[in-house]
């Protein structure tokens, strides 16, 4: 009988429910799998979430808003449309990402890790997978390009101080990215790199019955943001056209593509 290997996978996140949830999901298929896991984020994030033990890195999300907002004391006036891409630049990029940079590298270097796994606002993650040769994979919803663009500027002199070129959107697409919004809700917006859906069976809701968010690209569809925020729901062992969560899995973990990168040995068998 085939042995699968552990493979020991950090999960990284900029903290929040909204952020945390899906990376939550994701690490829990992980676990019931077998394979070690473990949390990283701000150190004011809930202590209950994560299926793993979880590391402090950087400040608190509350001191790393209040010094975006010190810095910014005309945020009020930006146009509301404006707001998303300013926040991943200067809130994200250049608040949250320098302060966790130093402990997250150590960190990734140190811990044997094979997997860095983080949500789309954990720029620094991208980065320290980069410098410990690892991969690196982002989870949540695919974010409007001039999003990650703005990122991606705001993190490139912390990519140069590490002796790295930066990488585009902010690295966050380095490797395939992990959507959990279906097209439907995307409003348009495009990936520019490689993604894999990542669809979740909710867990029953009172009567028996379920949401089925995955099922079709109807208006169902709409309750999968609800779903994400509301309840935590688990991966399927199998899905529609049958693909098993194990070849899901082997997406994810195969050697970085990246000349010059170390390579990994196989950590799970071909799907």
């Amino acid at each position: 009988m085939y042995h699968q290997p552990t493979v020991r996978v950090l999960f990284v996140s900029a903290g929040g429910p909204e952020l945390l949830r899906p990376l939550d999901t994701l690490a829990g298929a992980f676990a019931e799998l077998g394979h070690a896991v473990e949390f990283a984020g701000p150190p004011d994030t809930p202590t209950d979430a994560g299926a793993g033990s979880w590391t402090a890195v950087g400040w608190p999300a509350e001191q790393a808003r209040q010094q975006y907002l010190r810095n910014h004391p005309d945020l009020a006036s930006l146009d509301r449309n404006e707001r998303g891409a300013f926040s991943m630049a200067h809130l994200f990029g250049g608040v949250m990402a320098p302060a966790s940079a130093a402990d997250l590298i150590r960190l990734v270097a140190d811990g044997g890790f094979e997997l860095v796994a983080h949500d789309p606002c954990a720029l620094a993650a991208p980065l320290a997978a980069r410098l410990a040769g690892v991969r690196s994979v982002c989870c949540g919803p695919v974010l409007p390009t001039e999003w990650t663009a703005a990122a991606s500027d705001a993190v490139a002199p912390l990519w140069r101080t590490w002796g790295l070129e930066p990488e585009p959107h902010a690295g966050l697409y380095a490797h395939p990215y992990v959507d959990i919004r279906p097209r439907l809700l995307r409003n348009g917006v495009e990936a520019p790199g490689v993604t894999i859906p990542m669809r979740c069976t909710p867990e029953p809701q009172r009567g028996g019955g379920h949401h089925n968010p995955g099922r079709s690209l109807s208006l169902e569809a709409r309750r999968v943001h609800v779903t994400w925020n509301a309840s935590r729901p688990r991966l399927p062992t199998q899905d529609r056209r049958g693909q098993s969560l194990r070849g899901f899995f082997h997406a994810l973990i195969r050697p970085p593509h990246r000349p010059g990168c170390p390579p990994q040995a196989r950590l799970l068998p071909a799907p």
